[in-house]
């Protein structure tokens, strides 16, 4: 199972192979306290302790009845540990090429639940590309904060990221009309997804 996982995920891009014995980055056990033999756990080695739902865990884990996007998440961050990938993000006043940010897919609730305008930001990116002054501006988050998200999203190799050029004027002035239509659209994903209806 765990061979088919690494293999087939698009996620993981086949970055990840299923040792026999040797140094590993990462290694999966039930008990963290027996021999590893015939591994050799480096210093940066992770575990991921394999244990049942409901169980009293610390660190990482994959959990039974296991779920694959569950170890490929636990891998996606092991990874992003060990080789930190940081987003170059450029201002909206850089008359040069800024990059453009979408979603490849909806992020997991562990990043969601890191920040509570991290969901405010997701629904943002789910409309289509934006930079990171676009996302300021429609979200009305700091700066920092935009940032932050976007290093969260591409450290879990959540994010596809576009070069575009950009004049000056036309990335720092965004017409108030498309914010409030953005705002909208925003709100009625928001809807949407906890299910909700407007009477």
């Amino acid at each position: 199972m765990i061979r088919t996982i690494l293999r087939t995920s698009s996620r993981l891009d086949n970055r990840w192979v299923l040792a026999e014995q040797g140094e590993c980055d990462a290694i999966l056990v039930y008990d963290g306290e027996k021999s590893f033999s015939p591994f050799v756990l480096k210093t940066t080695t992770e575990l991921i302790l394999i244990r049942r739902r409901g169980d009293h865990h610390d660190g990482h884990v994959f959990l039974k009845p296991f779920r694959a996007e569950e170890l490929i998440d636990t891998l996606l961050n092991i990874e992003a540990a060990l080789h930190p990938r940081p987003v170059h993000v450029q201002t909206a006043g850089s008359s040069t090429s800024v990059n453009f940010y979408r979603l490849k897919k909806w992020p997991p609730a562990d990043i969601l639940h890191k920040h509570k305008a991290y969901m405010l930001l997701a629904g943002y990116l789910s409309r289509g590309a934006k930079n990171l002054q676009d996302l300021v501006t429609f979200s009305g988050q700091a700066e920092d904060l935009c940032r932050e998200f976007l290093q969260a999203l591409d450290e879990r190799n959540l994010l596809h990221v576009d070069s575009g050029r950009v004049t000056r004027a036309a990335s720092s002035t965004i017409p108030a009309s498309k914010i409030q239509d953005e705002k909208k659209s925003f709100l009625s994903l928001l809807r949407s997804k906890l299910g909700l209806s407007k009477k």
